[in-house]
């Protein structure tokens, strides 16, 4: 009876882990072919947080966000390109977070972009991830 227990715990165990190893890396699914649940300037995005947080993280938390801006800086980093879009506050912009494969390399500070991405929330810049480049 022991050996059957054992032998049915071992079994669980592996096919758990067989599971959770497939969660843990399972690609997280594109957003660029899906519609934006908002449309709106970098401005009016970042103005929102700027004034209630709480309310602009229900409105547009984990939604998908499309903004219009001008480039403020383009970035590569290790896990791939950022976009700065600036806006009237000096101190704070969105910053884009590009989806691997996007291609950045004709963008430069001063173009005016419409970049779509899964809005996180706010630290002192508003951030979008999963971005790309709406063409």
């Amino acid at each position: 009876m022991k050996k059957y227990f054992l032998f049915a715990f071992i079994i669980l165990v592996v096919v758990g882990g067989a599971v959770a190893y497939y969660q843990y890396n399972k690609p997280v699914a594109s957003i660029e072919n899906k519609k934006p649940d908002v449309t709106l300037t970098a401005n009016e995005l970042l103005s929102a947080f700027e004034e209630n947080e709480a309310a602009a993280n229900q409105q547009y938390g984990e939604k998908i966000v499309q903004v219009r801006g001008r480039v403020s800086e383009v970035v590569s980093v290790e896990a791939g390109h950022k976009i700065f879009i600036e806006t009237e506050n000096p101190m704070s912009g969105v910053i884009c977070e590009m989806e691997e494969g996007q291609e950045v390399s004709t963008i430069k500070p001063g173009d005016e972009v419409t970049i779509k991405g899964r809005c996180t929330g706010f630290l002192s810049d508003v951030v979008l991830v999963q971005a790309s480049l709406v063409k």
